[in-house]
């Protein structure tokens, strides 16, 4: 029985005098595999890409429109529950006309505090939270910036710019603040609508917003009055589906392209050197030692190549992408262990399956 050191140092020299073919197998072995890793990451990277412009569209905000009816402290308490990113109440509040814009009449609007994570509001630092907030074109219109203020033809005469949030009106979005003043105020009293964004989608939550408003029984014919729900932007559609798009993302064929192809590769390239190990079969090596060796040889460059890999996934996997890179990773992670385990069960696989009779038989065919 050849003892371990002795496979070692056979392995060893095997791989170093090239017989083992270690480097050819290892450039294979990260091409393939690799390819089929980088699929599946960038694969579940495109989702939370889409996933992030979507969201960032306004497609995940439903508006709850009850005029004079919607509990302005309800709808701010909606942020606080599982699904609701953010919310926020609004309502129309007096007309307003700028100094620098004294021709055209602007609608303000009135808002709770939580509508400014909901616009994403960027503001001065540090903040004082005092004063108005501006659309991006508006303020692009007015050369103003977060922390400067701007005249009014109205008292106090200037007013404080606190905020600026962006609502671009070409991306199919409900075009209602594309172009207007905001001033956030108390979320006591009642809102004509409240802004609430769902994410991530839970079916169960998006009834949750109509509980700001109760339906009222009108006065007059005993109508039953209930609000109505529309959607910031519905260009994009009304739910995004995550789930169901990286259940269709191809990750299983790709997982089972690389396990065959690391398969075939261990496979191969011992059925490539069946002479030579027969020869030693017939020179009175016992075969679990030689598997044993073949096993140590196919790991010095499987060990390698997946050393290799790694920092390839992790950049596919990483780079842009909106969420932690660890289920894009994961994944191409998995591949790349279990086509490796592939190789070594390939290769045991072509050890066992030579003979000592091989030998003859090769060399009379030769």
């Amino acid at each position: 029985m050849i003892r371990l050191r002795e496979v070692f140092r056979e392995a060893w020299r095997d791989t170093a005098t090239g017989t083992s073919r270690a480097l050819l197998a290892l450039v294979l072995f990260a091409a393939g595999v690799g390819a089929a890793g980088w699929s599946q990451a960038v694969g579940v990277k495109s989702v939370a890409q889409d996933a992030a412009a979507w969201v960032e569209a306004g497609a995940a905000v439903r508006i709850v429109e009850f005029p004079g009816l919607v509990d302005g402290a309800q709808c701010e308490a909606l942020s606080q529950t599982a699904g609701v990113a953010a919310s926020g109440a609004l309502r129309a509040g007096p007309e307003l006309r700028l100094a620098a814009l004294p021709s055209r009449t602007l609608t303000a609007f009135e808002a709770t505090p939580g509508m400014g994570e909901l616009l994403n509001l960027r503001t001065p630092e540090p903040s004082s939270g005092l004063g108005v907030w501006l659309s991006q074109d508006l303020a692009a219109a007015m050369a103003a910036r977060p922390g400067s203020t701007m005249a009014v033809l109205s008292a106090p005469g200037r007013v404080a710019v606190a905020g600026v949030f962006p609502f671009p009106d070409d991306d199919g979005r409900n075009p209602l603040l594309a172009y207007s003043v905001v001033e956030p105020v108390a979320a006591a009293g009642v809102f004509d609508a409240c802004w609430v964004e769902l994410w991530p989608e839970r079916t169960q939550t998006a009834a949750l917003a109509t509980l700001v408003a109760n339906p009222v029984i009108a006065e007059s014919g005993g109508a039953t009055m209930t609000p109505e729900v529309r959607y910031l932007n519905a260009s994009l559609g009304v739910e995004f589906d995550a789930r169901g798009r990286l259940e269709r993302l191809p990750t299983r064929g790709l997982l089972g392209a690389a396990c065959l192809f690391a398969l075939a590769l261990g496979f191969g390239l011992i059925r490539l050197r069946r002479l030579e190990l027969a020869s030693s079969l017939h020179a009175g090596i016992a075969k679990p030692a030689l598997a044993a060796q073949m096993l140590v040889e196919a790991a010095t460059w499987v060990g390698p190549a997946c050393l290799a890999l790694a920092p390839l996934l992790w950049w596919a996997a990483a780079r842009n992408n909106p969420d932690p890179p660890w289920l894009a990773l994961f994944l191409a992670a998995q591949t790349v262990a279990l086509a490796s385990l592939a190789v070594l069960l390939g290769t045991l696989a072509a050890t066992l399956a030579v003979r000592e009779k091989h030998l003859f038989k090769t060399m009379k065919n030769r």
